[in-house]
């Protein structure tokens, strides 16, 4: 056996070979892993096309079924969704032979022009909602945005496998690149793109599952399988091993979004599709399929039993044996990953090994086992590499595995000596009675069953906190604040609105939006605008429904209300409320504000723990502080989308301090589409040197724009950007908005500010706008290395922002909440910072300008918050010490702080 390359015998890498040259040649391998799938997808469609161009031929690839879900789903034909099973049929009715259609299905398959001798959807209910997009385009243009997803999922299982090695031998190496490359020439990755199934999606949630119980925080793990569980129940297998590793939270994440996932889709679809999934559908994925490309030990057992083309389901003690084989080996599985202690799943090896058992049980002993379905284990051919390095054995074996998945297809069908025979039947590696893929299976669970039953290397104790019966570690009296905040903000809201309704606050804009986006009624989206009027267009007051919105919202019970004046690609991400009735979807849409206020008041208290560098009790108390703040009860009250606009800004500036520059690119976005308010944090993208946050987002901002452009045309857009943003630049006259402008139009008694005054306003604004990003430029790049810097310069642009902007509503604050994390700690540095950081939060901690009337300057309490916390970060931002005094190490506590 080979020694881990953890271990202190372990050689140190040549000198010529540097941490930041395999990074170098990794990211390489991973682009040129990239140009290899698409091409080789790409070039092998043109040479060799999985269809015909006759109407009546069949298709030899998998995406009708997926795009016909998607099409049921866009047109509500739920009682067709499913295909009526043929009597008597061994198989599964998802073929075109052993299934008939519904007439709905059949006519909306004729007109999109899907050939009728394809694949059926038999997936479960709410995957059809997930394919809802591919519904709005034509099939071949689907077909192709399906293959560019597959294609990125690929690549993403191939970079996971490269990374599978690296967590398995706890270093960098340059055999993740190789590895990755490796399975971006497979022949396996190919033939599984040209299936055109969900393969390479459901690979990369595994992935995404495995992976996550090596982090600290898999409950995004635990999102992944729920996801792939709903798509394809493979993911369903790795439940055991989260239970292994007792991840009680991922499990009860799990929970929730199962619940989540059935009740919205109880309430887009009813029970119809659901009742028809478990009686009709359901029974028939217990039959193994009888071609004799069906791999698994079933489909094997069937033509050994019934030779010479006789197949038959398996009785008597056929059956029998596969059943105890089959829970047999599942129930020693579970045995070994059950008796594992705590300790035993730190190391990542055992996790990968754990996941690979489970994976090949479910292969093996599935009722159908396609040669796609060996791309689940592609994001664990990393670690099967690290594991073909600790022994010869070990090699030989993986090699074989790995190897045989690897073969083209001409050397599969290539038949063996004639004395090579079954039943009468020549054998090759891909004809009847093959068992060679199956047998790579059960060679794979034998390497994981191996690293299972080696021992931990125990490591030195590591120190824990002193403890009593009655005391709390700082995590688990984090935790009991996270709860208290989750059962307040559970029971406030509905008591509140109970007590005091708003009449739906700013619901009705957003509900309508949704509607006309379901009916694709894009020429009625937007109102129109009172000319003479001084105000936005979103008031009844200030502007027209046209007859198409008025009907509906009179028809929906909505009557005349707000008007959606929204971005165009927002009524596409409303478009779910638009299935649901009016009452229904407020309540939906109160809940999810609610979830959006616990999580903004998470992030204040994670960014106070960044700061400080560990976690403390105090970020517990600012979780606290934010969610029973009566700001964020009369912000989600007031049903807008501040609250989720606040949970974005929050995630974005974290993830911009964390280096992870996907995720924060892509709050970003959805925050300027929703409410532009994230837009200020653009120029602290560009001072901090952030290029690939920048260039994510102009990623995500084109996908969501050609995304639109493609479903609702350019009228939207056109009629927004002539109608009615013109109209968002008008400062409101009610007496909640503070900003500077509508402060002085009160003051001085003028609904439209003299032309003096506003250009003396707006010669303010450019010199503050001036100065701001002059301190911020003339900052070193080191100077962005300090999380503390990052976090005032955020909240110094987002004051500006909010300061200036024509509107200014009382429940905008919320905006600022995530930082509140960052004023409690700085507020410990000096008592001036602590007096201004408790004067900033208690002016805008109840707004009282919503709850009474009262007279200015007292009206205008909020805008004085703003002032006061732009200053405070100016302040912090003019200081030249890189760390607050008198916290030696800080600096170090701040980076573990990150990289949790």
């Amino acid at each position: 056996m080979r020694k881990d390359a953890m271990t202190p015998e372990s050689p140190p890498a040549p000198p010529m070979v540097t941490v930041w040259s395999i990074v170098r040649f990794n990211r390489l391998c991973y682009a040129a892993a990239f140009l290899w799938i698409g091409a080789a997808l790409f070039l092998s469609l043109r040479w060799s096309p999985h269809e015909f161009p006759l109407h009546e031929a069949p298709e030899k690839h998998d995406f009708s079924q997926f795009y016909m879900g998607g099409l049921i789903a866009r047109h509500g034909a739920w009682n067709d969704l499913y295909p009526i099973p043929h009597s008597g049929s061994l198989n599964s009715p998802g073929a075109w032979e052993y299934s008939e259609v519904k007439p709905e299905y059949r006519r909306l398959a004729e007109e999109a022009g899907v050939p009728e001798k394809s694949s059926r959807y038999i997936q479960p209910p709410p995957f059809a909602l997930m394919l809802e997009p591919l519904g709005f385009l034509k099939y071949r243009a689907a077909k192709q945005v399906w293959n560019l997803l597959m294609v990125l999922c690929a690549w993403g299982v191939a970079v996971m496998a490269g990374r599978s090695y690296e967590l398995a031998a706890r270093r960098r190496s340059p055999l993740a690149g190789a590895i990755a490359l490796l399975v971006a020439v497979s022949p396996l990755t190919l033939d599984t793109l040209r299936l055109m199934n969900v393969s390479p999606f459901i690979a990369l949630l595994i992935g995404f599952a495995a992976f996550s119980l090596i982090c600290k925080h898999s409950e995004g793990g635990a999102l992944a399988l729920v996801v792939g569980a709903a798509s394809k129940y493979a993911l369903a297998i790795l439940l055991p091993l989260y239970i292994a590793m007792r991840k009680w939270r991922s499990i009860a994440v799990m929970g929730i979004a199962t619940v989540a996932i059935i009740g919205f889709s109880l309430a887009m679809m009813k029970t119809g599709p659901f009742v028809v999934f478990l009686k009709e559908m359901l029974p028939t994925f217990g039959r193994p399929h009888t071609d004799p490309w069906n791999r698994s030990i079933f489909g094997l057992l069937m033509q050994m039993a019934g030779p010479h083309g006789n197949i038959k389901p398996l009785t008597g003690m056929w059956r029998i044996a596969g059943w105890v084989l089959q829970y047999g080996t599942l129930l020693g599985l579970l045995a070994i990953l059950f008796t594992r202690k705590i300790e035993y799943w730190r190391d990542p090896a055992h996790i990968f090994a754990g996941a690979a058992a489970l994976l090949c049980w479910f292969l093996i002993f599935s009722p159908i086992l396609w040669d796609h379905y060996f791309f689940y284990l592609v994001p664990l051919w990393g670690w099967l590499i690290w594991e073909a390095r600790r022994s010869w054995l070990a090699g030989i074996v993986v090699a074989a595995a790995i190897g045989y998945q690897c073969l083209p297809d001409f050397i599969i069908d290539l038949h063996w000596p004639a004395r090579f025979s079954l039943n009468g039947q020549r054998i090759t590696l891909a004809g009847p009675y093959e068992c060679a893929m199956l047998l790579a299976a059960v060679a794979i669970f034998a390497v994981a069953i191996a690293r299972l039953f080696k021992p931990v290397i125990r490591a030195e104790a590591e120190p824990q906190e002193r403890r009593t019966t009655f005391s709390f570690t700082n995590a688990q009296f984090n935790h009991l604040c996270a709860g208290l905040a989750a059962l307040w903000l559970l029971a406030a809201v509905p008591a509140s609105l109970r007590n005091s309704s708003m009449w739906e606050g700013d619901f009705p804009q957003f509900y309508m939006g949704g509607v006309m986006a379901r009916l694709h009624a894009w020429d009625s989206l937007y109102p129109i605008p009172d000319p003479a009027s001084h105000n936005n267009a979103g008031m009844p007051d200030d502007s027209n429904m046209r007859p198409r919105y008025a009907q509906e919202a009179m028809t929906r019970g909505v009557g005349d209300r707000l008007r959606f004046i929204q971005p165009p690609p927002v009524a596409l991400l409303l478009m779910p409320l638009g299935y649901l009735g009016y009452h229904r979807a407020f309540e939906l849409w109160t809940l999810m504000l609610g979830a959006c206020g616990w999580g903004v008041a998470l992030l204040a208290g994670k960014l106070h723990d960044i700061l400080r560098g560990e976690t403390t009790k105090t970020s517990g108390l600012v979780v606290l502080l934010v969610a029973c703040s009566p700001l964020m009860l009369h912000a989600i009250r007031v049903a807008n989308m501040t609250v989720g606009v606040a949970l974005l800004i929050g995630i974005s500036i974290i993830e911009m301090v964390r280096r992870k520059p996907a995720i924060s690119a892509l709050a970003i976005v959805l925050g300027m589409v929703t409410k532009y308010i994230t837009l200020a944090l653009l120029p602290l993208v560009f001072v901090t040197r952030r290029w690939k946050l920048l260039a994510w987002s102009a990623v995500f901002g084109s996908l969501l724009g050609a995304a639109s452009f493609s479903v609702m045309t350019a009228e939207p857009f056109k009629t927004y950007q002539r109608e009615i943003a013109p109209t968002l630049t008008r400062t409101h006259d009610f007496a909640t908005n503070q900003s500077i402008p509508a402060f002085l139009g009160r003051v001085l008694h003028q609904k439209d500010l003299s032309r003096r005054i506003r250009w003396t306003v707006l010669a303010i604004e450019a010199i503050t706008l001036a100065a701001l990003l002059w301190l911020l430029l003339r900052k070193p790049p080191a100077y962005w290395e300090e999380p503390a810097h990052v976090f005032a310069a955020a909240m110094a642009l987002l004051t500006f922002m909010l300061i200036f902007s024509p509107v200014f509503w009382e429940h905008y604050p919320v905006y600022l909440c995530p930082l509140w994390g960052w004023l409690v700690y700085e507020g410990r540095r000096s008592w001036g910072f602590t007096i201004g950081a408790v004067i900033a939060i208690g002016l805008t901690y109840v707004p009282w300008t919503a709850l009474m009337d009262l007279r200015e300057p007292l009206n205008t309490h909020i805008l004085p918050s703003a002032l006061l916390m732009m200053g405070l970060a100016v302040w912090r931002l003019c200081e030249s010490d890189p760390l607050s005094p008198g916290t030696p190490g800080e600096r170090a506590r701040v980076r573990g702080a990150l990289e949790e």
